[in-house]
């Protein structure tokens, strides 16, 4: 069997098995309703206070889904600061860190990706220190709001080839080369004319 057959061949099984591939993960990204319900996702938060260096024991993390309304609280940290919120749905959750019976609401809002997990840092401080005066409120629970919880989230490069923006470069990367070498063609014949 000549090369160029059994390469074409290869391209063109690799395709079948590339677009294969393809369709259940279109279908399992489409079917986020009742996936999303199952609550798979995960909340990974590092609280510690400004300026006092070390990580508040106690603290509880408080998740507040926009979407559902529910509210999803933490266990106490222990002396790392360290705590976490499994089986949630995905998608956008506000936060709030207690401490001390006083609410330290979060920064910004939270999205819970499809791959699952997201990992923060809160550090938090007094509104008095904040400076913008700008008190926010949060749904999820019913103590004091004493100050805001800033949020910076740790660099995850996971996330992104997991979603579906990533998951379409890697396709059509890898689908373009195979379409590349199956329509390969024999290199032109050489002719003294």
């Amino acid at each position: 069997m000549p090369r160029d057959t059994r390469l074409h061949r290869f391209a063109v099984l690799g395709l079948i098995a590339l677009i294969s591939g393809i369709f259940p993960a279109m279908a399992q990204n489409g079917s986020g309703g009742t996936e999303s319900a199952a609550g798979r996702g995960k909340i990974e938060a590092r609280i510690q206070i400004r300026g006092q260096g070390g990580s508040p024991a106690g603290t509880v993390l408080t998740a507040y889904h926009i979407d559902s309304k529910q509210v999803f609280r933490s266990e106490p940290a222990l002396n790392k600061g360290t705590v976490a919120i499994e089986n949630i749905p995905y998608g956008y959750f506000d936060l709030a860190v207690e401490l001390d019976g006083k609410l330290y609401v979060a920064s910004q809002v939270v999205v819970v990706p499809p791959s699952g997990k997201v990992v923060v840092n809160l550090t938090l401080e007094p509104y008095a220190d904040d400076g913008t005066g700008a008190i926010r409120g949060f749904q999820g629970s019913d103590a004091p709001v004493e100050g805001v919880a800033r949020l910076s989230r740790k660099a995850s490069g996971k996330e992104f080839w997991r979603g579906p923006k990533g998951i379409a470069i890697i396709t059509g990367v890898s689908g373009a080369a195979l379409l590349a070498i199956a329509s390969g063609s024999d290199p032109p014949s050489i002719s003294p004319f």
